[in-house]
């Protein structure tokens, strides 16, 4: 029985089938914030830029030490920011690594780092990695993202076209097989759902978040990547690599699709403008998105890849993988 968007939501309190319990009080608070006219809010942005290891990639904001985790794919390493633009540490994750995605766990406030060269994630605890996660399931792990209503830490298996739940004790409970080489992974609070972004076939497959049951495969536009929830229409909107577009989804449907985009990366919320922050890799541009308009185009320098948002100080973080770089816009 499909449940109505509040009930829903009001799951995700409750405790899941791989065990545990936890609050997700602000998540919820946000997603049933009001509609609000979004274009009026904006002013002239500010852009920034500090310097990272080699080649780095999806970045994850830890919102209780306030830091921004940034996986350097090409020198084995972690850099972690403090502040607007200060690196605070500089994690090495041994020779061999590549350390790809990064998402914070509220439960243990530890920040989960995948590695697709030795199919393993890391738990970080401030600067030190704490545990190293192995499983056979792990085929080159890409996309990660925590499921409070599992709750579960989900990793994307690029290779092995599958996704693998993470319990409380991180251990690999369950996998599932999904489409063609997925990338992209978010948490829907509005439905409790996972929605994993197949590359290769281009297409989303929907679980349940509560009990991890497939909901359906739902067709986006051509090498999708990267996916965010919109907490302000509770949509969650999808990158389009290769066709230049987003696609907008709603439960199991895809119900619109934005374009103007140059090769679109992978996105972020921004909770101080109630907006998406899209990259774009081909212009070096992050474009705003409101609803279905690009309501923002911010230039950056070069190409502009993966991005995330701190609350602490309002402020999206865009990597660029050509010069090392990470771009704080404000």
């Amino acid at each position: 029985m499909k449940l109505s968007g509040l009930e829903r939501r009001g799951r995700a309190g409750l405790t899941g089938v791989l065990g545990g319990s936890i609050v997700i009080g602000a998540v919820l608070v946000l997603a049933l914030l009001p509609t609000t006219s979004v274009a009026a809010q904006f002013t002239a942005a500010s852009v920034s830029s500090c310097s990272v290891g080699s080649d780095p990639w999806a970045p994850a904001y830890d919102p209780v030490n306030h830091e921004v985790y940034v996986p350097n794919f090409l020198s084995n390493s972690v850099t972690v920011l403090k502040g607007t633009c200060t690196v605070a540490a500089t994690i090495s994750l041994g020779t061999g690594s590549y350390p790809s995605s990064a998402a914070f766990n509220p439960i243990n406030n530890d920040v989960y780092v995948t590695d697709m060269a030795l199919n393993q994630v890391y738990v970080i605890s401030g600067t030190k990695v704490v545990s190293t996660i192995t499983d056979s399931s792990f085929d080159g792990p890409r996309g990660i993202v925590f499921d409070p209503a599992g709750p579960a830490m989900c990793v994307a298996n690029y290779n092995g076209d599958s996704v693998s739940f993470i319990g409380p004790t991180n251990i690999v409970a369950f996998t599932y097989p999904v489409g063609d080489g997925p990338i992209g992974i978010d948490y829907d609070p509005y439905w409790d759902t996972i929605n994993v972004v197949n590359s290769d076939s281009n297409n989303v497959t929907v679980f349940d978040g509560f009990t991890f049951a497939h909901l359906g495969d739902v067709p986006v536009g051509g090498g999708p990547i990267g996916v965010a929830f919109d907490i302000v229409d509770d949509l969650d909107y999808v990158t389009n690599y290769q066709t230049n577009s987003v696609s907008v989804i709603s439960d199991t449907s895809n119900i619109e699709t934005i374009k103007g985009f140059d090769h679109p990366g992978e996105l972020t919320w921004s909770q101080s403008e109630l907006a998406l922050y899209v990259p774009n890799v081909g212009n070096g541009k992050v474009f705003v998105v409101s609803g279905y308009s690009i309501v923002k185009k911010i230039s950056t320098a070069d190409s502009a890849y993966f991005a995330t948002y701190d609350d602490s100080n309002d402020k999206v973080y865009v990597t660029n993988t050509d010069t090392n770089s990470v771009y704080v816009l404000s």
